[in-house]
């Protein structure tokens, strides 16, 4: 009789002990789940417009669109955005610094020097821009060109909003004092303004492994 209280007593204490750990771990909170970026479904027209300011340049597009960003939808990793090239408009000779990007021609077609690799891209067609690589783009078209381009790394956005105005703002002048200060904020090297890349920003730098790509497609989703 003692043997099997015994056990009685045992198996007791051991569903006892079974039951206080499963309610200490009910009692152990949770943790929140993270908050990153925010999902985005944005049609062509939709994103943060922005109007350039004026310089002492043409301008290459009078405004454009940001849709992906940190300040746009807390992105980490990613900068994209659109604009609408007007004929015969050139970007001019430029590059980024630790930042590789992809520019998609939507409509139209455009010219690209990148590195020392040159050709003609039309509407399905896409630019692989390696880091710290040289390129100037121009709008071959009759029409507007609608591009799309894409940043491996946030930074050029700061440029961009730097060099721009919300729709509302007054528009002041911006002068190649101003422009300068907005490129070195940018991470990006604009050759008509004889800027030397930041010393800061060395670090940065990419492997140079990346090549670059003028490349015609049949489709791009975007």
């Amino acid at each position: 009789m003692s043997v099997f209280i015994g056990k009685m007593l045992l198996i007791g204490y051991v569903a006892v002990s079974i039951v206080g750990a499963m309610c200490t771990a009910q009692e152990i909170p949770s943790k929140a789940p993270t908050i990153g970026a925010e999902p985005q479904l944005l049609e062509g027209s939709q994103g943060e417009r922005r109007l350039r300011r004026k310089t002492s340049n043409n301008l290459v597009a009078p405004e454009f669109l940001l849709k992906v960003s940190p300040a746009n939808n807390g992105s980490e990793h990613l900068v994209v955005g659109s604009e609408d090239l007007v004929p015969g408009a050139a970007i001019g000779q430029h590059k980024h610094l630790g930042m590789e990007e992809v520019v998609l021609v939507h409509t139209g077609s455009v010219h690209a020097t990148v590195g020392d690799v040159e050709g003609d891209v039309h509407a399905g067609g896409l630019i692989f821009i390696p880091s710290d690589t040289w390129v100037t783009i121009k709008n071959t078209s009759d029409g507007l060109s609608n591009i799309v381009f894409i940043f491996s790394h946030p930074g050029f956005d700061d440029y961009l909003r730097c060099t721009s105005v919300a729709p509302g703002e007054k528009d002041l002048f911006l002068s190649t004092e101003e422009r300068k200060d907005c490129a070195h904020k940018g991470h990006a090297v604009f050759k008509s303004l004889e800027l030397d890349p930041p010393q800061e920003l060395s670090h940065k730098k990419g492997t140079g492994l990346g090549s670059p790509v003028l490349k015609e497609v049949t489709a791009i989703s975007v």
